[in-house]
């Protein structure tokens, strides 16, 4: 009884459009499609691979640190590479 509950017909399985009737107004034009879009993306996309050019190379720095020298003084900088890197 439970399995037959979840093929219940309320036309979205049958290829009828979303409503979107409740979507904010704007949420249409998240993309960005204007010229400022594109040249804030291109600007974004350089800084973060600025960032990561320069990030990654400490961290590979630090993980080798902590792989050839497995202390806990090591162990602690690695950690604290690794928090660094998801904020």
């Amino acid at each position: 009884m439970l399995l037959l509950a979840g093929c219940s017909s309320d036309g979205a399985l049958q290829g009828d459009a979303p409503d979107n009737s409740t979507a904010p107004a704007g949420a249409a034009d998240v993309a960005g499609t204007g010229a400022g879009g594109a040249a804030e993306a291109q600007q974004f996309v350089e800084q973060v691979e600025q960032h990561q050019l320069e990030f990654g190379e400490y961290r590979a720095r630090v993980s080798w640190l902590r792989a050839t020298n497995i202390n806990y003084d090591s162990n602690w900088l690695y950690t604290r590479v690794l928090a660094e890197d998801t904020a």
